[in-house]
């Protein structure tokens, strides 16, 4: 989403420069019209720039399509994701700059479904889930109970559906990549399943909950 951004702001940038250039060389008459409608070409350019560039580097909108992650986040509700946390992504490459911190166990991340396959039903799709595991570390999954390293992990906010809970691991987790779960353990779709996730595949950090208006709250402050 944020290249299609992009693209439409280059593509604005074409077309006000063209018209502005008109106006400029007085193909059109010198008047106050003329001098109103550049006033509000500045104007849209600039708000259009601003927006593009917020999109691209800095929050995103994203809506909440499944109950994998219940009871921390709901079918329907609406969030804001920072982009910026662990550094803004140069566009069309992995890269990132002036990152604020690293991924952390616990962060709750968007990223898409990682795979190439376009003929997987999941393909392009965003997802929502916490990091639970970091690279390096190894994990199990006991009687609904995980273990990093051999030590549980408290986990006030997880939600167990099933009376019997299947087991996983040890498995450790590959350098550069993270292990992704959701808080709804019997209802998730995570890596326990298709595997660990590239740091770089992340996009953000949950950070605002906007919708309902009932559910409006600061995940965290950065």
């Amino acid at each position: 989403m944020e290249y299609v951004f992009l693209f439409s702001g280059l593509c604005c940038l074409a077309s006000f420069l063209v018209l502005r250039s008109l106006l400029r060389r007085r193909i059109f008459p010198e008047n106050r019209i003329t001098a109103f409608f550049l006033k509000r070409l500045d104007e849209a350019w600039t708000g259009l720039v601003v927006a593009s560039l917020v999109m691209i580097f800095v929050v995103q909108s994203f809506a909440v399509p499944s109950g994998s992650m219940r009871p921390t986040i709901k079918e329907g509700d609406r969030l804001f994701a920072n982009k910026f946390i662990y550094g803004a992504r140069v566009p069309f490459t992995t890269k990132r700059l002036f990152r604020l911190r690293n991924v952390s166990a616990g962060d709750i991340v968007i990223f898409r479904f990682p795979t190439n396959d376009r003929e997987n039903p999941h393909y392009g799709k965003r997802f929502v889930k916490r990091v639970v595991a970091l690279g390096g570390e190894t994990l199990r999954v006991v009687g609904g109970k995980l273990y990093v390293n051999g030590e549980e992990r408290k986990e006030n906010y997880v939600q167990h559906l099933d009376a019997v809970h299947e087991d996983f691991g040890p498995y450790v987790v590959p350098t550069g990549q993270v292990f992704v779960m959701g808080d709804n353990r019997d209802r998730s779709f995570d890596s326990r399943y298709w595997g660990p996730l590239e740091e770089t595949a992340i996009e953000g950090r949950v950070w605002f909950f906007y919708w309902p208006l009932k559910r409006i709250r600061l995940v965290s402050f950065i």
